[in-house]
Order: C-alpha cells, then sequence, then structure tokens
C-alpha cells in the first residue's frame, strides 16, 4: 500500500507540474497570481530585505489584511533570490506531501484501503489542482491544516497526547489565514465533547492562540490597531455592503452613507484607508440590518454558488488562452439559471468546456461518496465525534460563504473539501 501511494503522489505532481511547466516555457506569468497575491509579495519582499516587522509602508498597508504566515513563507525564498515560479514548484511539492498526511489520517480512523481511495480523490481534485501553483496561501495552508487533522485524530483514536502538537499547528494555521482561530475552538470543543478533560482541550486551544496574539501586539505597536486582521471589517462594509447598495434600497436614506465610503463598487471600497474602514464597518452592519431581507436573499445565493463545480480557468490561462477564462460561479450570480446564456457561454469555450465537465463529474462522484458514507456512518454510529467535527466545520464554513458574499470562493471551501474527501473514502471501504 505505501508502494501505492508513492505511485500516487508522483501521480498528482505531474497532474499539477504540467501547469508550472506551461507557465515556464510560454511565459504566462501572471497565471502565477491572483487578487490577494500582490499585498503577500509586497510584504514578502519587505521580510526578504529585513523588514521582519513589516513595517515599510507599503508592507504596512497590506498588513493591515495580511497575516505575516505566507509572507514570511515567500519572503524566505526572495532573500535567497529564487523566482516565484520556484516557489509554485516548492508549493507543488508541498500539495502532494500533504497526500502522505491524508492518507495517515484516514488509514488512523477507517484503514489502510479507505486511505489510499482518500488520497486518490485528493490528488484529482479539481480545486487543490487549480490552486496549488497561484502565489497564495492555499498549499501551505492544507499541508498544515492536514497535518493538524492527523495529529488531532490520533488523539481522537488512539488516546496520544498531541493535543499541543495540534495548538501549535493551529497557531501556525491562523498566521496563514486567521480562520484557524476559529478551527482551533472548534477541535477543543469537539475533544473535550469525547474526553470531557477541560485540561486536554485547553492544552490544543491555548497554544493556538499564541502567534495570533505576538501578532495582534505587533499590530498594536506599529498599526496602532489591536486586531489580527482588518479583513472582517473589509468584509462588512466592501463585500456584504456592496450587494446590497446595488439592489433596491433606500437611497434618500442611505445615499450619503454608500457615496462617502464608496460602497457601489467595492474595488473603490477596498482601496479605502483602514481608518475609514474601521469608521465605516459599524455603519454597513446597521446598513445590513436595516436590509436584512435582502441581505438573506444574497447570504443563501453565496452558500448555494460555495458548492458549484471548481472551473479551470487558472490552468487555462497557463496555457495562454485568455479567451475560454471564466468564473462558473460569477457566471451564476450574474444570470442567475438561465440555462441558455450559461450554455451559450460555455459552449463558446471548448477548452474550457473539456475542462469543465471533468470538474462536474469529479464534484458529483464526491457529493455522492460523501452523501452515501455519511449515511452509512450515522448507521452504523462509530465515529460520532468524527461526525460532530465536520458538523461544526460544514456549519462553520457555508456561514463564512455567505458572509464573504462573493460569486468565486473556491479557495474558501478547501477545509470542508477535505472532509468530504475524508468521509467520502468510507464509502466502501471499512477498517480492516
Amino acid at each position: 500500500m505505501e508502494k501505492r501511494l508513492f505511485h500516487l503522489i508522483i501521480l498528482a505532481f505531474i497532474i499539477r507540474i504540467i501547469p508550472l511547466l506551461a507557465i515556464a516555457f510560454l511565459g504566462t506569468n501572471n497565471a502565477l497570481y491572483d487578487g490577494d497575491s500582490g499585498s503577500y509579495t509586497v510584504m514578502a519582499k519587505s521580510f526578504a530585505k529585513g523588514d521582519i516587522l513589516f513595517k515599510e509602508e507599503e508592507a504596512r498597508l497590506s498588513s493591515f489584511s495580511r497575516t505575516p504566515g505566507y509572507p514570511i513563507f515567500l519572503g524566505i525564498f526572495y532573500f535567497l533570490s529564487l523566482s516565484d515560479t520556484f516557489i509554485a514548484f516548492i508549493q507543488i511539492i508541498i500539495d502532494c506531501a500533504a497526500l502522505y498526511f491524508i492518507y495517515k489520517t484516514v488509514d488512523t480512523v477507517f484503514g489502510n484501503k479507505a486511505a489510499f481511495f482518500a488520497s486518490l480523490l485528493y490528488a484529482l481534485n479539481p480545486t487543490m489542482i487549480l490552486f496549488s501553483f497561484k502565489i497564495l496561501t492555499e498549499s501551505l495552508f492544507n499541508f498544515v491544516f492536514i497535518t493538524a487533522n492527523y495529529y488531532f485524530v490520533r488523539s481522537l483514536y488512539k488516546n496520544e497526547k498531541s493535543e499541543l502538537t495540534v495548538g501549535i499547528l493551529f497557531s501556525i494555521l491562523s498566521l496563514i489565514r486567521p480562520v484557524g482561530i476559529f478551527f482551533s475552538l472548534t477541535y477543543a470543543l469537539v475533544l473535550f465533547a469525547k474526553n470531557r478533560n477541560l485540561k486536554s482541550a485547553f492544552l490544543l486551544f491555548i497554544p493556538s492562540l499564541i502567534l495570533p496574539a505576538l501578532w495582534m501586539i505587533r499590530n498594536q505597536q506599529v498599526l496602532g490597531y489591536f486586531i489580527i486582521s482588518a479583513i472582517p471589517e473589509v468584509n462588512v462594509l466592501c463585500w456584504q455592503a456592496t450587494f446590497l447598495a446595488n439592489d433596491n434600497v433606500d437611497m434618500e436614506k442611505w445615499g450619503k452613507f454608500i457615496d462617502e465610503y464608496k460602497v457601489k463598487d467595492y474595488t473603490e471600497c477596498n482601496r479605502l484607508p483602514y481608518e475609514k474602514v474601521h469608521e465605516g464597518a459599524p455603519i454597513a452592519t446597521k446598513f445590513i440590518l436595516d436590509n436584512f431581507g435582502l441581505y438573506i436573499k444574497y447570504f443563501v445565493k453565496a452558500v448555494i454558488l460555495f458548492f458549484a463545480p471548481a472551473t479551470p480557468n487558472y490552468v487555462l490561462s497557463a496555457f495562454g488562452v485568455e479567451g475560454q477564462v471564466v468564473h462558473f460561479s460569477e457566471v451564476l450570480f450574474k444570470i442567475g439559471l438561465d440555462f441558455g446564456k450559461i450554455v451559450s457561454i460555455i459552449a463558446e469555450r471548448p477548452l474550457y468546456l473539456a475542462l469543465f465537465a471533468l470538474s462536474v463529474i469529479y464534484e458529483l462522484i464526491l457529493y455522492y461518496l460523501f452523501a452515501s458514507a455519511l449515511l452509512k456512518l450515522i448507521k452504523e454510529k462509530k465515529h460520532n465525534y468524527l461526525l460532530l467535527l465536520l458538523a461544526l466545520l460544514f456549519l462553520y464554513t457555508i456561514i463564512s460563504a455567505g458572509l464573504v458574499s462573493m460569486f468565486s470562493s473556491y479557495r474558501y471551501r478547501m477545509p470542508i473539501e477535505i472532509f468530504l474527501i475524508i468521509i467520502a473514502s468510507y464509502y466502501k471501504f471499512t477498517k480492516n
């Protein structure tokens, strides 16, 4: 089985390296980046120059929204004068290494046959493939998250004393993306539910706060605000309120607020200084509550779009076929369920259509396997605490999807997609 796993890791590597090779040979370097890449690389380049607290102006401004985990990771490579293409290669290696910990996690819970199947599902997952070579947090975040889950299930199923290790890993995860803090609380609650041991739960949760707390102290000293990230406030003002401001709202009551904070255009709103965002976020909350029925409509739409099939646009960008690039969830968001228009848009892009069809097939298979395995697990009542963890993560993730209210949310569903894979592996295989 270990030999077969090695062959599977090689397969995953080949699938992921093909777009990167295309970028290297075709010079389509823009395919390495996404909207958030710029702020990460600005901080990373500053760190590489010795600005370890990100005090230089551009890095300082980016640090309002970005935590330092991924910029430090990038900055080490920049210090060594290595290119983004090389970093993307390292990220592919990291993403392939995650297969090993997926295997070990599922092996601990369901046995080695299910573990191999879970690794296969991860290797072929379109969402993981799409982001493996992007200069974004995903590969690093997924690797740390999956590793933390491995040690957590060892504690849950083998009664190993891994709580401190899990807490430290979640602390690192929180510096890569702040969502790690909420995950650590969830895992501590599940551990307490099983063991009824507060010490064990605290041994997981308290260490997870150490690095985020240090970053918040840095923010107080450098930025003047005791925050881990400005993203929640930007989210409320520039992402959530934006959707409402462009709909049928009372302009006589809210027009001044919308104009002052540039809420109709989230791109302009995102350019506001943090002080202005900090000032406007509480007003945006009142604006949302005043239009709560309309907000719920967008919330539900965002949750539904959260489960739309991942699109292969980034892979196509690597091959320089920009005309093929489209976000399927963006299409759904803008035109709704007008199947005629959807078919027309996709049919005009034959390369996109081919890859999109593979993505749809994968997601349908995964959802079917997950649903079947979940019913099996519920009937058998053997893994109740794993199911509790899944339920809490699922609830948090879909709430996050709705709160962000963005039409391209594949990145944000990765943690739950990992758990879909883990549970789906139980569809046929049980522990030997």
